[in-house]
């Protein structure tokens, strides 16, 4: 908002008290700095009612009174938080070509409507559409997490100032039961994998016995290991090495266990590794993930797991179940892992907490055996 002279002749003896309020577009100056429109509330003979028009405009805009760029469509308001994500820094190239798939594919049939003609009646002729293409619940709560966002930062940058999404409800994610291998089957695995796949042993006990996700220690330098932690600060992902992690909490400190700096060790004098990339191929570039899924295949092959027996990434959930079972606080887990959230460490990741009644008793009643 602004309140400024408006001269009415040439002379500049007459004027006007001019109120105009200033929105952004979706559009973006070659800085990246976001191109803003003026908009002119009305002008006025005093100053003091220029001032009482302004209060008044923004009272009736934080009361939904009055609506901003009333005829923005969806698609407008969908593309100006692209373009802002795009440009923003804080997403990665992965993210950005998602966000556009989940638009094109699933949430066209919105395009050319008008914000203010998105009633919940065509949101709910959407859902039914979306679960009779048979959309995964994990792929409609990924469009309600698009559609948030892009209109919540429309309002936070005065484009708009309704949110018609903001009511959808989540779908609630069935809980998967993912395979997990005893200690007794990970010792067999850690002794097989160093006999018949050398070059994967010590990313496999890695990948068991910290947590980290496959971008992260196939971006692992001998740099990153001082006085027997890891500094994670980089990940490989889609062919590139990035100087950020998955999100901030992911950024962090590991602290390995003896045999996790044992088995980094003998990589570095197996394969004569001194400084720079502590797994790299035959022309010196970061191992991809496809490799390592791999070896994590062959790996199961030889030791008689069916294909597919688990993935990768569940290895992650493997040694939050480790760390369960020998006593960590979930909190010390969720900072070991990255995770912000506890909950996210208890709820998605470990599955040995049905069993820690039973030892909890267990360890109680050994207190008291001798009487």
């Amino acid at each position: 908002m602004a309140i400024y002279k408006r001269y009415t002749n040439k002379k500049k003896t007459r004027f006007s008290w001019r109120v105009v309020v200033y929105t952004p577009t979706n559009k973006f100056d070659r800085y990246g700095n976001v191109i803003k429109e003026h908009v002119s509330v009305g002008s006025y003979p005093t100053e003091k009612e220029a001032k009482l028009a302004e209060r008044e405009f923004l009272n009736n805009l934080d009361e939904g009174k009055i609506e901003l760029n009333k005829d923005a469509t969806f698609r407008e308001v969908i593309l100006f938080y692209l373009d802002f994500a795009a440009k923003e820094g804080r997403y990665a190239e992965g993210t950005i070509a998602n966000y556009k798939c989940l638009h094109k594919m699933h949430l066209n049939l919105f395009d050319s409507v008008k914000v203010r003609n998105i009633t919940s009646r065509l949101i709910r002729s959407w859902y039914k559409s979306a679960i009779e293409k048979e959309l995964s619940p994990y792929r409609i709560n990924d469009c309600i997490k698009l559609l948030n966002a892009s209109f919540n930062h429309a309002i936070k940058e005065k484009q708009i100032n309704t949110n018609p999404f903001s009511d959808m409800k989540r779908e609630i994610i069935p809980k998967k039961l993912r395979k997990r291998f005893s200690v007794d089957e990970l010792k067999e695995l850690f002794k097989s994998c160093k006999e018949s796949l050398p070059d994967y042993y010590c990313i496999f006990v890695i990948s068991c016995m910290t947590g980290m996700r496959v971008g992260e220690y196939t971006a692992l330098t001998v740099e990153s290991i001082n006085n027997s932690v890891i500094y994670l600060e980089k990940q490989y992902t889609r062919g590139e090495l990035k100087n950020r992690l998955k999100t901030s909490s992911s950024t962090r400190v590991v602290h390995p266990s003896n045999m996790v700096l044992e088995a980094i060790q003998w990589h570095m004098d197996t394969y004569n590794i001194r400084s720079g990339l502590l797994f790299k191929n035959s022309k010196g570039n970061p191992v991809s993930a496809k490799w390592v899924w791999r070896r994590f295949n062959t790996l199961l092959e030889i030791n008689g797991y069916p294909e597919k027996y688990c993935r990768v990434h569940d290895l992650r959930g493997q040694y939050v179940d480790l760390q369960h079972l020998v006593g960590t606080p979930t909190e010390q887990i969720a900072r070991e892992v990255g995770h912000s959230r506890t909950s996210t460490t208890s709820d998605i990741y470990t599955q040995i907490l049905d069993e820690v009644p039973v030892t909890m008793n267990r360890k109680m009643d050994s207190l008291f055996k001798d009487i």
